[in-house]
């Protein structure tokens, strides 16, 4: 009797617990997704940059889902990253930005590699109301007719002023330039929109302007031409990547050219490996060479890139590391809107003012330079390429030129 009793017991408090159990996971709110996008080329040159922008945006999400998720008006949210290879091309922006929104449902962008696949994904991303915080070289990319993008790497006007400073301490009698870059819309970009007119406003005279096809390898007959010209400095922006960088440099040095120089300089190891160590000497490198784990780094930048870097084959790099950057901002603004509503976002980004990041103290600015704001601010490391290594040589704030209109 008292056995059979006994399994009475157990079988009623089975049952309520079972009970109990269902009606805890009937009232449980759905687990909702918030699909975030990274417009990145994942194949052939612009890989070495693209990677590790998706890397860095998986890692923030990873952190994000693995501390519970995002809790917004009520409701917790997990993030999941999506991209395609863009192969850095306006056609490959496009058809990422088609599949974010289409067959995803994503209204968020952070992080992107190349002029070329921002333009293609804008004219789709701006009418989709898609909040885009991304990295590209091209002024056509910002502006008040696209109220919904940002730029999250330090540009090349902001950056300028800075690494000129620097430039007219180490070769006091240089009064003149030539610049050399990609010959597509990342160098236009870079060169007719940006470098010559801060350069001239700087006081600086342009003395040579030239471009080469992505890919190439023999310079010396551009060199020469460029070298003719007599320049004190010779800035190949930052479109050039290390592929061809790295040979103009060898190739330059070969020519004779001891002027000053100015080169994108991520991934420092290569360009030494390719142009040699003495063709590198002296070369100053803006925020794009910026040695993560260096004096410069904020506590929590050389954190997150000691994680990344243990995670991943490749190093953290300047570029990647922006993904990263991005995404806590827009989570930021999220929690401060209490909404995942893009525009509601956006407002709540812009009236963040001065907020800690990764890099220091930021903000948004850029209405003197892009008619509104949409340009992040926050300290750059100047480096130099000294005895083989790029070194970090100065911090200093980004800041805004009036340029002629």
């Amino acid at each position: 009797m008292v056995r059979k009793l006994g399994m009475l017991v157990l079988l009623l408090t089975l049952v309520i617990t079972l009970g109990a159990t269902s009606c805890a996971k009937a009232e449980a709110p759905e687990l909702e997704w918030i699909t975030v996008g990274v417009n990145v080329p994942l194949s052939g040159g612009g890989a070495a940059y693209g990677i590790p922008t998706l890397h860095a945006a998986e890692m923030y999400a990873d952190e994000i889902n693995t501390a519970g998720g995002l809790t917004i008006g009520g409701q917790t949210y997990m993030l999941r990253v999506f991209s395609i290879d863009n192969k850095f091309s306006s056609s490959g922006g496009a058809l990422f930005a088609e599949k974010l929104i289409e067959e995803q449902g994503g209204r968020y962008i952070v992080g992107g590699v190349g002029s070329a696949p921002g333009l293609g994904a804008l004219e789709i991303t701006e009418p989709a109301k898609v909040l885009t915080l991304s990295g590209t070289a091209s002024l056509a990319t910002t502006g008040p007719q696209y109220p919904l993008t940002f730029n999250t790497m330090v540009g090349r006007i902001e950056a300028l002023p800075v690494l000129y400073d620097l430039l007219r301490e180490q070769h006091p009698k240089a009064k003149n330039i030539a610049f050399l870059a990609p010959d597509d819309e990342t160098g236009w970009s870079m060169v007719k929109d940006q470098c010559i007119p801060t350069t001239t406003a700087l006081g600086w005279d342009v003395v040579a302007e030239e471009y080469f096809e992505r890919g190439s390898t023999d310079f010396y007959a551009i060199l020469t031409k460029i070298l003719s010209k007599n320049p004190d400095v010779l800035d190949l922006t930052l479109a050039t990547t290390v592929g061809e960088g790295a040979l103009i440099m060898k190739q330059a040095h070969e020519l004779g050219f001891t002027g000053g120089k100015i080169c994108n300089g991520a991934y420092p190891e290569q360009w030494v490996s390719i142009a040699g160590k003495d063709a590198m000497e002296g070369t100053l490198v803006t925020v794009t060479g910026w040695d993560l784990l260096g004096p410069f780094a904020t506590p929590k930048l050389k954190e997150v890139c000691t994680k990344y870097n243990t995670l991943y084959p490749e190093d953290l790099h300047y570029n990647g590391s922006t993904a990263y950057f991005a995404f806590d901002v827009i989570v930021k603004a999220m929690r401060k809107a209490d909404s995942i509503d893009t525009m509601a976002v956006r407002d709540a980004m812009l009236q963040m003012g001065e907020f800690e990041s990764m890099y220091g103290t930021a903000h948004i600015g850029g209405n003197t330079i892009y008619g509104s704001d949409c340009q992040f601010f926050y300290p750059m490391v100047v480096s130099q390429f000294q005895n083989g290594q790029s070194v970090g040589i100065n911090i200093g704030m980004p800041r805004e030129v009036e340029l002629e209109k």
